[in-house]
């Protein structure tokens, strides 16, 4: 028995499932092949039986019959000595044939008896023995079952307090993660603000250089059309005094009576710069506005 046990394969936890499989079925085998050779002894014994049967039945009707002929008498005066002898010999022939029978019937009876006891006896033998293993292989499975169930309590309560704790590392990596993930964060938020500032602070430098820009340059076509006015106005105030001279001198010849087309347009250009002189500043262009920073 232990050194069936110790054929068995270790797992993690228990004997291999096949091996025991295996090994069970060959103890049902071995019952079956018991079972087998104990009905094959049985039917020894029956035929043992029946043959004793047969032989007590050829004994008895010998018996009958020599009995018939003993009871039948015999003359001895009708008979010779030899006849006489052949009897005797008949009677003692017949003795030890009955002697024999008797002796091989009960020899044969006590061969059967003794065979079947020792069947029977031999199949108690093997009942006992598989009932001893089905008790210790049962023993033994509740054992295993026992310290599967610990191991397998033992476990569980390992992954779980394993599940734990992975649970709190998880939280403190997520807390640490939010936390930098929030510190990354406001530092972007602070590095976009500063960003957003200093292009901000740009963006005005570049637009107060472009109004400074503009309003040179505003200031510089103003001097120049100032300039241009003047000058043109100059020239506008000779070409008057020039006409006046000439309708001086045509007045005072008499040639005309009345100005003429140039001299009315001359007219009129003259009446332009007191009127310029009298309107009130012009708006500013648009264009020399200075841009806003948007």
């Amino acid at each position: 028995m232990g050194n069936a046990q110790n054929r068995f394969p270790r797992t993690v936890a228990g004997y291999d499932r096949g091996a025991v499989d295996r090994h069970v079925s060959a103890l049902e085998e071995q019952n079956r092949a018991m079972a087998t050779d104990l009905e094959r002894q049985a039917r020894r014994a029956h035929t043992l039986a029946a043959e004793l049967a047969e032989l007590r039945e050829a004994h008895d009707a010998l018996k009958r019959k020599f009995d018939r002929a003993c009871r039948t008498p015999i003359e001895a005066d009708g008979l010779s000595e030899r006849m006489l002898r052949l009897v005797e010999l008949a009677h003692v022939e017949a003795s030890e044939i009955t002697q024999d029978a008797r002796t091989r019937a009960e020899h044969t009876r006590t061969a059967a008896d003794e065979e079947a006891r020792r069947l029977r006896r031999r199949h108690e033998r093997k009942l006992a023995e598989l009932d001893q293993r089905r008790a210790q292989h049962e023993a033994e499975f509740a054992e295993r079952m026992r310290v599967n169930q610990e191991e397998f309590d033992r476990r569980e309560r390992l992954a779980e307090q394993e599940r734990r704790n992975r649970d709190e590392q998880s939280a403190r990596r997520r807390q640490k993660t939010e936390q930098e993930l929030a510190a990354a964060l406001a530092a972007r938020r602070a590095e976009s603000e500063r960003s957003v500032q200093q292009r901000e602070a740009e963006a005005a430098d570049r637009a107060a250089a472009m109004v400074a820009t503009a309003q040179e340059r505003a200031a510089e076509m103003v001097a120049r059309a100032t300039a241009r006015v003047n000058e043109l106005t100059d020239v506008q105030n000779t070409l008057l005094a020039q006409l006046r001279e000439t309708k001086e001198i045509l007045v005072a010849v008499g040639d005309l009576t009345e100005p003429s087309e140039e001299e009315a347009a001359l007219l009129a250009v003259e009446s332009v710069p007191e009127q310029r002189d009298t309107d009130p500043e012009p708006a500013n262009d648009p264009a020399n506005e200075p841009a806003t920073v948007r």
